[in-house]
């Protein structure tokens, strides 16, 4: 397992008792991920394949050969893994993520967003909308189509800053209380490794940068969302946590609790 490292934890409006039970709860895991070798210690179970078992038949770059994401991801996932939740994704691809979240969860309904038409890959709990999450009118097209309330919406689209901040300004409102906004891909913040995303030179633009802020003030700030998104976002985020893994190719990824 490569190193897991939180580069800044956040726990923005949370009252001391619920900081330090949420600290407790990821301190546990933490151990547990180290002792288990990247498998979650809620992950052994009897509960059916765990989201790396998964990864096997429908293998993504979430996985441990890639970016490592999905023994934290089983961790996040599994006290919603039999609840009847509403799971949105940016970027369909090959169609073998919606396969995954699909099994994983039985219950739920699973939405994916992509740029070109992934009809293909629909079945009775899994529904494909076209649209580039580069564009508020397509983004919103999306909530007239799924009807919003969330219980966890994962951005895996573009990387571009414009595509990462403008999505999760546009479509974090329609995330439950108590429901999950994960930006993977971080990385692409970071030119000297991931080149073409957008960042302009100083960095100021970068969605790593609008994320350190947010810990450092309590504000998010963004200059590709409206004074309104930005004050929603900085009102309405719980707390939230920076994943960093040090893989070949840095893997990182942000995830935040709405209020």
């Amino acid at each position: 397992m490569g190193h897991l490292g939180m580069g800044h934890l956040g726990m923005g409006h949370l009252g001391m008792g619920s900081v330090k039970s949420a600290a407790t709860r990821c301190w546990k895991f933490l151990a547990g991920l180290a002792l288990s070798g990247g498998r979650s210690a809620a992950a052994v179970s009897d509960d059916g394949p765990t989201l790396t078992e998964l990864s096997a038949k429908y293998p993504s770059d979430k996985s441990a050969a890639y970016h490592g994401y999905l023994g934290i991801y089983e961790m996040l996932f599994t006290p919603l893994r039999h609840r009847d939740i509403r799971f949105l994704e940016i970027g369909v691809f090959d169609g073998h993520s919606m396969r995954m979240w699909e099994e994983y969860f039985p219950a739920a309904r699973i939405f994916g967003v992509d740029i070109a038409s992934k009809t293909e890959h629909d079945s009775r709990r899994v529904k494909t909308i076209v649209a580039d999450q580069g564009k508020r009118q397509d983004l919103t097209k999306v909530l007239a189509v799924t009807k919003g309330n969330f219980d966890v919406v994962l951005d895996d689209g573009g990387h571009t800053m414009e595509q990462q901040q403008l999505s999760f300004g546009t479509l974090f409102p329609a995330v439950k209380s108590g429901g999950l906004y994960i930006i993977e891909d971080i990385h692409s913040s970071f030119p000297h490794l991931w080149p073409g995303f957008g960042v302009e030179r100083d960095g100021a633009n970068s969605t790593y940068t609008m994320i350190d802020r947010f810990v450092r003030t309590g504000r998010v700030e963004s200059e590709y969302l409206t004074v309104a998104e930005n004050d929603y976002l900085s009102e309405n985020i719980s707390h939230c946590m920076y994943f960093f893994r040090s893989t070949k190719v840095h893997s990182d990824f942000f995830a935040c609790w709405k209020k």
